[in-house]
């Protein structure tokens, strides 16, 4: 995760060349000096709008390698917002310290608020506090139920 100036002068570049554009996830991965952004755009993501906005963060290649792209069918949910277009999806959560044994869940994301998550498992229907979920995506499927 970057740290909050970085994503404020993220946004703000993006926002300047490119106001349609969602910032999706800005992701600082310190040890390799590259800066991952995703975005969205609702008519999608292809490679000439990675490329404008590749363009439009020109400013910060003096101290980051850049890599934009889509998130990606199984996206990451990092912001609330995340959460909450993703009710009624298959998601996947990994959690800080396990919840009845288990590190990782998958269920439909029956609920979400600004504190827990109401996912349906197979075998039952359990709350998972904000606070213990390291990563989350959504689960893609070929078949939807």
């Amino acid at each position: 995760m970057a740290d909050d100036t970085i994503i404020q002068e993220v946004e703000r570049l993006i926002a300047g060349a490119s106001p349609e554009v969602e910032l999706w996830h800005v992701e600082h991965l310190a040890g390799e000096g590259l800066l991952r952004v995703l975005i969205e755009h609702a008519d999608g993501v292809d490679v000439e709008l990675c490329h404008a906005v590749t363009r439009a963060l020109e400013p910060l290649r003096d101290r980051f390698a850049l890599e934009v792209s889509s998130p990606g069918i199984e996206r990451p949910l990092v912001r609330p917002a995340h959460f909450d277009r993703a009710v009624g999806e298959m998601i996947e959560v990994r959690l800080a310290v396990p919840v009845d044994g288990r590190s990782t869940l998958r269920g439909r994301l029956v609920a979400a608020d600004p504190g827990a998550l109401r996912l349906a498992l197979d075998d039952a229907e359990v709350v998972v506090e904000r606070t213990a979920i390291t990563t989350s995506n959504i689960v893609w499927s070929p078949v939807r139920s």
